[in-house]
């Protein structure tokens, strides 16, 4: 009997796609700011735990998937030209991180998916995003 199974990523390993996601991610903006310091400053502790090799790998798979995902949205049109305040929020449960992202007067949730795809057994990224009001 063979089952499929997913294989979660630890927190940690989590941690450094968020972080990856993060770096990644503000620097398409024109300038960026952080509005949750401790959020950012405990993810980039943990992302310097991984060696380099590690963290290349982990933006490799992180920014073709911004570029070809996410930045091909109507919404992220002309994003290099704005101003980014980005929110940091730890996710329900260990598989994702909400990013809230305020640029050009409208608001975003952006939630990062990675997990382990069970027929490659390979890390995989994707994005869950959701216009918000701002009030």
């Amino acid at each position: 009997m063979n089952e499929s199974k997913t294989v979660n990523l630890t927190l940690e390993e989590n941690m450094l796609y968020d972080y990856a996601f993060f770096m990644m991610f503000t620097s398409y903006y024109k300038s960026a700011v952080c509005t949750s310091p401790e959020m950012e400053a405990w993810l980039f502790e943990n992302y310097q735990k991984y060696g380099y090799d590690r963290q290349y790998q982990v933006e490799d798979l992180v920014i073709p998937e911004i570029e070809n995902e996410l930045l091909q949205r109507k919404e992220f049109e002309g994003i290099e030209d704005m101003d980014l305040e980005l929110e940091i929020n730890s996710g329900e449960d260990s598989d994702s991180c909400d990013f809230v992202a305020y640029f050009n007067n409208k608001k975003f949730d952006i939630k990062v998916l990675h997990e382990i795809n069970p027929k490659t057994n390979l890390p995989e990224v994707s994005f869950k995003v959701k216009k918000m009001r701002i009030r």
